[in-house]
């Protein structure tokens, strides 16, 4: 049976083990143990001279010029840390500036704040990367940067179809619904189209090409709602409004006029307008009333005849003496005056 004052004498031991232990570590801290080594501050004109002289007369912005020059960019960006936020902006754009390689280029543009340069300058092969880091660092500019992400893969899809599909996901991305079409087109553009020599082809081509575009149409309206919810709704301007205004015709030619109607929404594209009241007018939400025809000059003369006092021959008016001259009338005769004779016999 084990000896309890042993276990209680082992325990104690122990714990004076670890005092031990942490009683050395302290006075390495603090410099008061025997195992340092002595060393000598280096006072010259070589660099590392004149670093401990700036260091020592507290002339730090001195000491970090001269670390940089020294190559010593890990001391000056420590140095920088301690010296306010404008020397160490002035360190990292140095230190960015002289290290051209990708990776100084993602922390340039994480330090900064700006991944314009990364989207605009890396590979096509790394759109991918390029969406990721904006869509992770860039909340407000991340509409600008997709789409622009999308118009470099877009203008590359001449020669890979596929980089218009990866297009599409960028301006998705963006909410540019209008450069979504685009792109839609662009993608289907280079499909292989049916031989339109029998009329089986030919159907089975209309049917994949209403298909595609009621896909397209599905597609854009969801990017539409979403953006409604975000609070950045657009009216349907350019390729858009012409989508929707060929799918509308569809579905009126297939007799589902108020399903066509909802595709029209408020848009101010005269073709949208026009079609919308059509289908308002045939749906018979709007009724057409013929306006009356109206002679405006018929009505005026009227009025200035109404206006005008009745003819008198005997006593014209200036304007009606003047007309009956013009037409060769001669005026009639003045009454003469006639007298009541009076009798001037002498009473």
């Amino acid at each position: 049976m084990t000896d309890n004052n042993a276990v209680f004498d082992a325990i104690a031991a122990g714990k004076q083990a670890t005092d031990g232990q942490n009683a050395s570590a302290t006075s390495k801290q603090n410099g008061t143990g025997g195992g340092e080594i002595p060393y000598k501050i280096r006072t010259g004109q070589d660099k590392e001279g004149l670093i401990c002289e700036a260091l020592l007369t507290g002339n730090l912005e001195a000491a970090i010029e001269l670390c940089m020059q020294a190559g010593k960019t890990s001391e000056a960006l420590i140095l920088a840390m301690n010296s306010g936020s404008d020397l160490l902006a002035k360190v990292q754009y140095r230190y960015l500036r002289d290290n051209e390689n990708y990776l100084s280029n993602l922390i340039s543009a994480l330090v900064l704040c700006d991944w314009t340069g990364v989207v605009t300058q890396c590979t096509i092969d790394s759109w991918k990367e390029a969406l990721v880091a904006a869509i992770t660092h860039c909340k407000h500019q991340l509409p600008l940067l997709c789409e622009r992400l999308g118009e470099r893969l877009q203008g590359e899809a001449v020669s890979n179809a596929d980089l218009a599909r990866n297009a599409i996901l960028c301006y998705i991305c963006a909410g540019s619904t209008e450069r979504l079409v685009e792109a839609w087109q662009l993608s289907k553009g280079g499909q292989p189209s049916s031989d339109p020599a029998t009329g089986e082809d030919e159907l089975d081509k209309n049917n994949n090409s209403n298909r595609d575009l009621q896909e397209l149409v599905e597609v854009s309206m969801l990017l539409q709602k979403a953006l409604e919810k975000q609070g950045r709704s657009a009216p349907a301007v350019g390729k858009l409004a012409d989508l929707l205004s060929q799918y509308a015709r569809l579905l009126a030619a297939q007799g589902s006029l108020p399903s066509a109607l909802t595709y029209l929404g408020n848009s101010t594209d005269p073709e949208m307008e026009e079609l919308r009241e059509r289908l308002y007018y045939a749906l018979g939400h709007k009724t057409y009333t013929p306006a009356a025809p109206t002679r405006p000059q018929y009505a005026s003369q009227q009025q200035q005849q109404q206006q005008q006092p009745p003819f008198n021959p005997m006593f014209p008016t200036i304007g009606q003496a003047a007309k009956m001259k013009a037409y060769g009338q001669s005026l009639p005769p003045a009454p003469v005056p006639t007298l009541n004779p009076v009798s001037t016999m002498p009473q």
